[in-house]
């Protein structure tokens, strides 16, 4: 269908005599009557063909309208045909006093509704561009000094399509021209009544109140026309309409037809500018319901009418706009049980009337038509089947959506009838039939999962159906995971149609998925800004900003998402985590109470300790204010908190805490929320009270009641928890000195009595403390930890404790056996929790420790055969260190591969399980086949001089001399191993690594102390044999070092390091041979040998422990610096490698392959082009070994200067420079096919003068 020419209708219809205007209201009216009022009859033209061709015309934005819509083509037609009449009128719309253009402008904005109507919900950039041309043809202010239908038509049709189109403040602007049309303005109010025959009571109701703002100049035309059926509720309680106490109150709510109209626009805007939820149901429906008593009680009212114009009909009733009224009221009711029958059959009479002949179509109002929002004959039955799906009524639903089409109902519903095979029979059937279309191929997609479908939808509809891109990115996001992928198919969908609000806030999560924030922010900002009140895109928006770093503007947004829902506690607690980083102190005590509101307990120590420290410290805020000024809301708060103390006595409330500390949680009423409320109270500027001061000393007690109850059984030797409950009796003996604020109770008989109590409460505290720490009869400590505590503890109760009776012998015979000695650590062999982790950690680590020998010897022990204690201790340090969180546990196959270098080199030979074109080496070699070459003498001046490679088959002397796993480098190779060597140690100065030099013979027992065993099957060690004398002892056992981490750790050994003010960590480094057991004969030559150089690093550094506490470990545990020395040697092995140009990968090495001493190890394994896979680069690879080797070595960090005993240190070791691998791996790499072997570049400076390995056939300098 081309475009008509229009200017030849126009002379048409004047030979006829018929204006334009007439034939295009014609045109609408037939149109309207066949799909909208009814009854429809057929046209005196076949307008089949026409209409297949509208319909193509009317496809746009890769969307398809309705395909069922009678008469298409009229519509089409009158678009156009109002479109150009605007563009020809020579008369502008705004001079309204001449006319033409103006009402066909309204015309046209009636096409563009009815246009859109046949898209349902779906909204096209094309007609909404559509809107805003015609927009500019008319002036607005003009509307409020004009009172005609075409004006309000105009303004109630602009009201609609703008807020459909999120344009809501032209929306509103539209709504005030019908006010001022209409001198209307309408608003909520209440008044008493009943809903229900039995409600004797009357309550508060919601209602709506019409207010006159001036005379009404709007004509009220007396057209009223047929009524359709209002179906009553027929309910045995419920009422039609509430029952209002003041009965002339309905008299006064009289609505004209016009004003009718008006209240259902301003429900529908209220409706679309609102987010969606109960109230607002209710909200519109007080709306409906107000049109629809109108009609209802008009004729029985005999009141005067003074809310309506005195010229207002009594019987004013529209058939178009009450038909909306019932429409809409069945929606919203089919929300209630007791409302969803009168809605069935409410929409099934409005279904019915369209096809009845009575009334006629002249007394069906269709005057009013454009004045309501009257739904078309599939958008009622549609609206019905859904109402039936909720009923559970699938099949009657079923036969309406295949009646009408609707394929992805009609999937829908097969699948909740257990047939969805009979879906995809039905829409193949339909494409066999002829009819195929993209949404059928989209559908088929749906039902199927196969996006084969998708993209033959795609191609069909040339590259313009924004549904099948988006089933494809669906598709991607779901089932592939791939959101790179999904985010590709989404922007082109978006591309086509912009008003896909959904999938604007799918695409964010993507981009947020993929870590790419502004992008994600992009997508967030298109979805709140077409649909505000999306309180999940505000979230998700603010968290897309607060990754780029903008803290403030995401707070500033999660507070606009709760306007949209004040409900969600996760937006809350976004808003508590948010205000905390950002320093928006007041905000998140604000979050804080919401979210206690929400949850009724919300239990956040960390944020709860914060407060307390800005408020304590009167750190400032976000807005550089003092902290202090929130101390009074904070006490409020925390009051707030620990309300619900009252519950820890309930069963519930016992079997959380154990559930809690069962999977590794916090208590939920933590106990340093207590603390911390104490905290408050006493560090306040003002005087205390004595109010305050027991409020403060008995909020301490519960802090101590509260760990006691929550702690586990052999608390201990839980170091933490030992510690806090020693730190709380020490704070409430501090307290209790008859200095301060003390000596001010002292003359209070009350206040007396308080403190000797609470002092007799304090002594039956640290007595049964003290009796469940120390072993029975034993003269042993714990740890240094607890000597430090205890005696302060002492202190502050014997020496300044005021009592009643001047008495200072309180804690005496319980201090002298605590005091008197420590106990051994084997004793955690007593507490269940170190039992169940110990037997785990060895089964994951594949020990062939016998733990339950251990354990046998340790029962005994605690039975009195106290000479197995050096066995016992000797066993106990034979068990491996506890496992990182983020070690694999399994075999040495199970592996995490974390970083993956470079490519590898490898030819197409069948022996290579990768085929690269970029290898030039037709079958690349191994290190074996390169470098054993017979020497060749040659003359040099007056020497003799061997050149080639080296000697790595094993020769007659070489095996003679040294075994069969021997090798020797000479000439260039030898200069090599050196440059190597070279290299690393410059690189380790650099990094700041002291150079050590270390005995390759050590004691065996250092060794054994590093956690290496020295004897049985898994033995590495060449041991010495034993000298009956020697320096150090008679019998004394020597090893040769496996590794220069033994030396060094034998030098740390009985050494503090560290100290107040020095680094996190001191580095060493040194160069050793290593000796080892690793005998492989299947492996390459340089890959296992008995003897190797190897540059090894080792480092120490203070108090860091991952949360598997060990046992007495004085340092609180804290993992930071352990974890960021362990990445800082991985980084200088992965660059050293790197320079080195070989292909590599790091590795996350399973507990199998932990050994005993390393909490984590990754291994970095190098590319063997000869032998065609990954082996170690290092040998003992980059491990953390916590304070495992430190204790037993005792190795130690200084913290405290004033302390009497400094917590062990962490040592970690990584291997910077094994050379044999590193060489295998460096001449295999960079081999050529002549057998040469090119140097590394960065190698040069350190070869002198060699740029390439190669033999040479003549000597290599001549005299």
């Amino acid at each position: 269908m081309g475009n008509p020419d229009f200017a030849k209708f126009t002379e048409d219809l004047a030979a006829i005599q018929l204006a334009p205007l007439q034939a295009l209201e014609c045109l609408l009216s037939a149109y309207v009557k066949n799909n909208f009022v009814g009854p429809p009859s057929d046209l005196p033209l076949d307008l089949s063909k026409l209409d297949d061709l509208a319909f193509e015309h009317l496809s746009i934005d890769g969307e398809t309208p309705f395909p069922l819509v009678r008469n298409m083509s009229l519509l089409w037609f009158c678009k156009e045909f109002s479109r150009h009449m605007i563009s020809s009128s020579k008369i502008m719309v705004y001079y309204f006093a001449t006319l033409p253009a103006f009402v066909y402008a309204v015309n046209h904005m009636k096409s563009i509704y009815l246009y859109q109507n046949v898209y349902g919900e779906r909204r096209c950039p094309s007609i909404k561009a559509d809107l805003d041309e015609l927009l500019k043809h008319v002036e607005l202010n003009d509307f409020a000094v004009r009172y005609d239908r075409d004006s309000l038509s105009f303004c109630l049709l602009g009201c609609f399509m703008a807020a459909f189109y999120y344009d809501l403040n032209l929306a509103h602007r539209f709504r005030e021209l019908c006010e001022a049309i209409l001198s209307l303005k309408v608003r909520f109010s209440a008044d008493l009544g009943t809903r229900t025959k039995a409600q004797e009571n009357p309550l508060s109701q919601l209602i709506l109140v019409a207010e006159r703002t001036g005379d009404a100049k709007f004509p009220q035309f007396n057209d009223s026309t047929a009524q359709p059926k209002i179906c009553p509720l027929e309910d045995d309680n419920l009422l039609d309409f509430i029952k209002f106490v003041d009965d002339t109150a309905t008299a006064n709510r009289k609505l004209s037809v016009p004003e009718q109209a008006f209240v259902l626009c301003s429900g529908e805007l209220h409706r679309r500018s609102h987010p969606h939820d109960d109230l607002i149901d209710e909200q519109s429906l007080t709306y409906v319901t107000a049109v629809v008593r109108t009609v209802v009680e008009m004729d029985g009212n005999k009141a005067a009418d003074q809310g309506a114009s005195e010229s207002a009909p009594r019987n004013a009733v529209s058939w178009p706009i009450l038909t909306e009224a019932l429409f809409k009221r069945g929606l919203y009711e089919r929300r209630s049980l007791a409302r969803t029958e009168r809605a069935i059959r409410q929409l099934e009479e409005l279904t019915a009337q369209f096809s009845s002949t009575t009334p006629e179509a002249e007394k069906r109002g269709m005057q009013h038509f454009f004045w309501s929002r009257m739904p078309s004959q599939w958008q009622i039955e549609l609206s019905l089947a859904r109402v039936l799906t909720t009923i559970g009524s699938t099949k009657s639903a079923l036969d309406i959506y295949l009646r009408w089409q609707q394929w992805d109902e009609i999937i829908d519903s097969y699948t909740s009838l257990g047939k969805r095979d009979l879906a995809e029979k039905v829409i193949r059937e339909r494409i066999a039939s002829g009819h195929e279309t993209p949404e059928l191929y989209c559908c088929l997609g749906d039902v199927t999962s196969d996006t084969a479908h998708y993209k033959t939808a795609w191609e069909m509809s040339r590259h313009r159906s924004a549904r099948a891109v988006r089933s494809l990115g669906y598709y991607a996001f779901k089932n592939d995971k791939d959101m790179k992928k999904a985010a590709e198919y989404f922007e082109t969908s978006l591309e086509i149609n912009r008003f896909q609000v959904n999938l604007w806030f799918t695409l964010g999560c993507c981009y947020l998925q993929l870590h790419d924030f502004p992008k994600a922010e992009r997508a967030f900002r298109y979805c709140v800004t077409l649909e505000p009140d999306n309180f999940e895109a505000w979230n998700n928006l603010a968290s897309a900003v607060v990754f780029s770093g903008r803290r403030a503007q995401s707070l500033a947004l999660l507070k606009e998402a709760t306007k949209w829902n004040f409900d969600s506690w996760r937006i809350w607690e976004n808003i508590l985590l948010v205000a905390m980083d950002e320093g928006s102190f007041g905000d998140a005590i604000t979050a804080y109470h919401r979210l206690i509101d929400l949850r009724h307990k919300h239990i956040d120590s960390q944020v709860l300790d914060m407060l307390t420290k800005a408020v304590s410290e009167n750190l400032p805020d976000s807005k550089n204010c003092s902290a202090a000024r929130f101390r009074k809301d904070l006490l409020t708060l925390f009051g707030r908190v620990t309300a619900t103390v009252g519950l820890t006595d309930s069963v519930p409330y016992r079997f959380m805490i154990v559930t809690f500390y069962a999977f590794g949680l916090q208590d939920p009423l933590n106990a340093n929320n207590w603390r911390n409320y104490a905290n408050l109270i006493l560090n306040s500027d003002a005087e205390m009270d004595s109010v305050q001061f027991q409020r403060a000393v008995q909020y301490i007690q519960r802090s101590y009641q509260c760990r006691l109850r929550s702690a586990p059984l052999n608390w201990e030797f839980d170091e933490t928890v030992r510690d806090d409950l020693l730190a709380d009796l020490q704070a409430m003996a501090k307290l209790l000195i008859p200095t301060g604020c003390v000596n001010n109770f002292a003359s209070d008989p009350e206040m007396k009595a308080f403190i000797t109590s609470t002092l007799s409460s304090l002594k039956m505290n640290i007595n049964s403390a003290l009796n469940k720490c120390v072993d029975n009869g034993s003269q042993a400590k714990l740890t240094t930890a607890t000597r430090r505590i205890v005696p302060s503890i002492f202190r502050a109760a014997t020496e300044n404790v005021w009592s009643p009776n001047g008495s200072r012998r309180f804690f005496a015979s319980t201090l002298s056996l605590f005091m008197s000695g420590t106990m051994a650590d084997f004793h955690q062999l007593g507490c269940a929790g170190f039992i169940q982790r110990m037997r785990q950690n060895l089964i994951e680590r594949n020990s062939e420790a016998d733990f339950d020998e251990i354990l046998s010897l340790y029962r005994r022990f605690q039975s009195g055969e106290r000479d197995l204690q050096s066995r016992i201790e000797q066993l106990y340090l034979s068990l491996p260190n506890f496992s990182h969180p983020s070690t694999p546990v399994g075999d040495p196959s199970k592996f995490r591969l974390l970083h993956l270098h470079g490519s590898p080199k490898l030819s197409t030979a069948s022996n290579c399980t990768i085929v690269t074109p970029y290898f030039e080496v037709p079958q690349p070699k191994n290190e074996v086949e390169l470098l054993s070459n017979e020497a060749v003498p040659q003359r040099w001046g007056k020497q003799g001089r061997r050149t080639g490679h080296g000697t790595l088959r094993s020769s007659g002397a070489l095996v003679a001399g040294c075994g069969p796993r021997a090798y020797a480098f000479y000439d260039s190779l030898a200069v090599l191993e050196a440059a190597l060597l070279q290299l690393t140690l410059d690189r380790a100065r650099k990094a700041g690594f002291q150079l050590i030099a270390v005995p390759d013979i050590l004691l065996s027992s250092v060794i054994q102390r590093c956690g290496f065993p020295t004897t049985g099957d898994r033995n590495q060690v060449f041991n010495v044999a034993e000298r009956k004398e020697s320096a150090v002892g008679n019998g004394t056992l020597f090893s040769l070092s496996g590794t220069a981490e033994m030396g060094i750790a034998g030098f740390c050994a009985d050494r503090a390091f560290g100290g107040v003010g020095t680094a996190d960590a001191e580095f060493f480094c040194a160069v050793s041979r290593c000796y080892r057991h690793e005998i492989a004969p299947q492996e390459s030559l340089l890959y296992r040998t008995h003897q190797f150089t190897k540059y090894c690093c080792l480092f120490f550094n203070g108090q860091s422990v991952c949360f598997q506490v060990e046992i007495f470990c004085v340092a609180k545990p804290s993992p930071e610096v352990g974890d960021r020395v362990f990445e800082r040697i991985v980084e200088f092995q992965k660059k050293l490698y790197s320079d080195l140009e070989l292909h590599f990968r790091v590795l996350e090495m399973p507990t199998s392959e932990l050994g005993n001493p390393a909490h984590r190890k990754i291994d970095i394994e190098a590319f063997m082009p000869g032998e065609g896979i990954f082996g170690e680069v290092t040998i003992s690879s980059t491990s953390n070994c916590t304070d495992y080797q430190a204790i037993r070595l005792n190795i130690l960090w200084k913290q405290d200067p004033a302390g009497e005993r400094h917590p062990y240190a962490y040592t970690l070791n990584g291997t910077g420079c094994a050379v044999t691998r590193i060489l295998k791996a460096l001449v295999e790499t960079h081999q050529n096919s002549d057998g040469t072997v090119d140097i590394p570049r960065i190698l040069w400076p350190y070869m002198n003068g060699i740029r390439r390995l190669q033999v040479e056939e003549s000597p290599l300098i001549t005299s």
